[in-house]
């Protein structure tokens, strides 16, 4: 084999080996791409996953916002609650107060009503006790059987005890007889509160 050929038979073996250098090089650029590509969906997903976890801090947080906030409309509603009752209370005792005052008023109207009638009873008293004496004979306000009684005391004129008599006209009240004169009272006369040595005689009724 000659120089030239022998030549060209060593560029074509180093030209074979460069290949085979070329191809493995284009292997190692294969595998060093798949593997950059497999850290880029790597760090995609580190990348998603801090968005998860910042996400799940985010939504921790409020959990306990919320929680913090049920806590105290919980209390909100129990201090509610006390404080219905306390004003349940207070409307019971009002309602108790207002039943006692009624209570109250209607005794004190009662007593009102008493007092007016004592009142007008005693206006009827005094005009009776200002009017001026009138003896009882003038008005002839007792029968006599006969004419032997005084009509003053309602004894017999021949008797010899005192003649004792009331020298204002009674007044009726509530079915019995008020005596002005010395304030006695009664379904009947009561003894009069004046004597006299003699009896009086009048022809009347």
């Amino acid at each position: 084999m000659s120089i030239v050929e022998q030549q060209v038979t060593r560029q074509q073996e180093e030209i074979d080996t460069l290949k085979q250098k070329l191809l493995g090089l284009e292997a190692d650029i294969l595998v060093k791409q798949q593997a950059l590509n497999k850290v880029a969906i790597q760090e995609q997903e580190i990348i998603l996953l801090k968005e998860i976890v910042l996400e799940k801090e985010k939504w921790r947080e409020q959990a306990n916002g919320l929680s913090q906030d049920n806590d105290h409309l919980r209390q909100v509603n129990e201090d509610l609650i006390i404080e219905n009752r306390r004003q349940r209370q207070v409307i019971a005792e009002l309602e108790e107060n207002m039943m006692l005052m009624s209570t109250i008023l209607d005794l004190r109207t009662t007593e009102l009503e008493q007092e007016k009638k004592n009142k007008l009873h005693l206006k009827r008293k005094l005009r009776v006790l200002s009017t001026a004496e009138e003896t009882p004979e003038c008005h002839g306000r007792f029968k006599r059987q006969s004419l032997k009684d005084c009509p003053r005391c309602h004894a017999e004129v021949s008797s010899t005890n005192l003649c004792k008599y009331h020298p204002k006209t009674p007044v009726k009240l509530d079915g019995t007889y008020f005596f002005p004169c010395c304030g006695q009272s009664g379904k009947s006369e009561p003894e009069g509160c004046q004597s006299s040595g003699q009896h009086f005689m009048v022809f009347g009724t």
